[in-house]
């Protein structure tokens, strides 16, 4: 991941019209888009098509973002955009039932080569209980925890991607984090193992092989 000040200087030089620049930024943002949208949409076919307007977008309006330093959470809003006009326009409820397109993405993302048939297992079932209490919860509520915990942005930030004031962002990373905790507890895990099922989510979502870090706070 590009460091901060290294990202600033690629966006102000994206917006002055260095096309290297603007395809390095495009790289960069790529993978951060698709994790984001697919932890909130948890559709693959779908994230494919809305990272990509997502990324057009970008290009289109980077000129129009007046503070370089908040490219991520301007960024973020562009891909909450695109994700409730989807929803808004087909019409389509957000809930999302396991298949075997499922199956088989599980089934890649635990392959444990360094571990014995049992241990296979055991992963597998616990990422199963892990995206089991995510899929049932509301999408904003995976959205804001992706943002806090696993993009690590401040409150603010995830203010200006979710088009809300801090304080509003605030209440719902605390509602978010509640309802996690039910739905851990429904699948027969404990509270205490809300730090860990995050930081396994962001490894099961990610499109690169870096595991996320994780912050509940």
């Amino acid at each position: 991941m590009i460091e901060e000040k290294a990202c600033i200087k690629l966006v102000r030089l994206a917006q002055q019209g260095h096309e290297n620049c603007m395809s390095r930024l495009a790289e960069e943002a790529e993978g951060r888009l698709r994790a984001y949208i697919y932890r909130v949409t948890l559709d693959h076919d779908l994230t494919q098509d809305l990272s990509q307007e997502a990324l057009l977008q970008m290009v289109k309006s980077l000129k129009s973002l007046k503070k370089a330093e908040r490219f991520w959470p301007w960024l973020y809003r562009i891909a909450q955009s695109k994700i409730q006009q989807h929803y808004k326009t087909k019409q389509k409820k957000t809930a999302i039932t396991e298949s075997a397109l499922y199956e088989d993405f599980l089934a890649q993302r635990c392959d444990g080569r360094q571990e014995d048939g049992f241990g296979q297992l055991a992963r597998k079932e616990l990422s199963r209980k892990v995206m089991s209490a995510m899929q049932r919860m509301q999408q904003n509520y995976r959205a804001v925890l992706s943002l806090r915990c696993l993009e690590q942005l401040s409150y603010a930030d995830i203010g200006v991607a979710m088009e809300c004031s801090e304080v509003t962002a605030r209440v719902l990373f605390f509602r978010a984090r509640q309802a996690l905790k039910r739905q851990l507890s429904q699948q027969g895990l404990s509270k205490g193992f809300l730090l860990t099922s995050l930081g396994l989510f962001g490894k099961l979502t990610t499109p690169a092989e870096a595991a996320s870090s994780a912050n509940v706070t």
